[in-house]
């Protein structure tokens, strides 16, 4: 158990990422109100990819450190999980949160970032991204309210002790939650590595002037095998057809590379911001379908 000191320090880092998270959604929200901001060409990708950065970098490694802290708390004070009616309440609340965050969330802001980062300064006239934009809106002033419920919860502590019966084994309620962290941080750490792979693949250049007007197929095994064909038409990439690619709004959102790669006249452009690894992969398959194919 941990004395009244380390449950001070323990307590009010639990509190403060919390603060921060709703901070971080308070923010989100600013940048959605203030009308000019999105609504303006000139700031309106910029305006997008803030809001991915603080999702990507500070809301979900913060909501990491709250579901940490909270076990922690749970596990080494006298609270414990379901011995007050408050506690189960509020580890309700967290789990609704984190999963609002994973499926719904992070989505919205991924889809906003990547949409943007397309169309560049014509998305303002995009409905998507508009719709987005409410969506994100209401999503943020959503995890506000219920992490407002999380505070108040922790403060008041509102509803008693429950009858609890039966007494449960300590060394085990304390191995089990071990075993919690030691696999999220596993888990995490997995993820990140995979992530740093994917987005730091190369993808080569491509002299189009030696290309001959065809059809290239290619791909890239990366885990999953995506697959693409590649259209040249005098010199020039005129479409490109993803014969295999993963399904789900990620593996959507990236196909919008195709848009870079006709506008821009090669291949290796940035990837799709929110969908950067599946993006890395399918450029790396168009990659391979037209160097390949380079002066054959």
């Amino acid at each position: 158990m941990l004395n009244a000191t380390l449950k001070k320090i323990l307590l009010s880092f639990h509190i403060f990422f919390i603060g921060i998270w709703i901070g971080c959604l308070s923010a989100i929200v600013l940048i959605i109100t203030v009308g000019d901001l999105l609504t303006s060409q000139s700031t309106v990708v910029v305006a997008s990819k803030v809001i991915f950065v603080i999702n990507d970098y500070v809301i979900m490694n913060v909501s990491i450190a709250v579901v940490l802290t909270g076990l922690l708390f749970s596990t080494f004070t006298q609270w414990g999980f379901i011995r007050y009616w408050w506690i189960i309440l509020k580890w309700i609340a967290i789990i609704i949160l984190t999963v609002f965050l994973i499926f719904w969330f992070a989505p919205v802001v991924n889809s906003l970032a990547g949409i943007s980062d397309v169309l560049g300064k014509d998305v303002t006239f995009s409905a998507d991204y508009l719709k987005l934009q409410n969506d994100l809106l209401f999503y943020s002033v959503t995890q506000i309210v219920l992490l407002a419920c999380v505070i108040f919860i922790s403060v008041f502590k509102p509803w008693g002790k429950r009858n609890i019966k039966r007494n449960f084994n300590r060394k085990a309620i304390v191995s089990v939650v071990v075993i919690i962290i030691i696999l999220l941080t596993a888990g995490i750490s997995i993820q990140y590595y995979t992530l740093h792979t994917f987005r730091t693949i190369e993808i080569g250049e491509v002299d189009l002037m030696k290309i001959d007007n065809g059809i290239y197929p290619g791909e890239a095994d990366l885990g999953f095998l995506y697959k693409v064909n590649v259209v040249v038409q005098n010199n020039k990439i005129t479409d490109i057809e993803y014969v295999q690619n993963r399904t789900g709004i990620y593996a959507k959102l990236a196909e919008k590379v195709r848009r870079k790669i006709i506008r821009q006249q090669k291949i290796n452009v940035d990837a799709i911001t929110g969908a950067t690894t599946t993006s890395k992969a399918l450029l790396k398959a168009i990659d391979n379908a037209l160097n390949f194919n380079d002066g054959q």
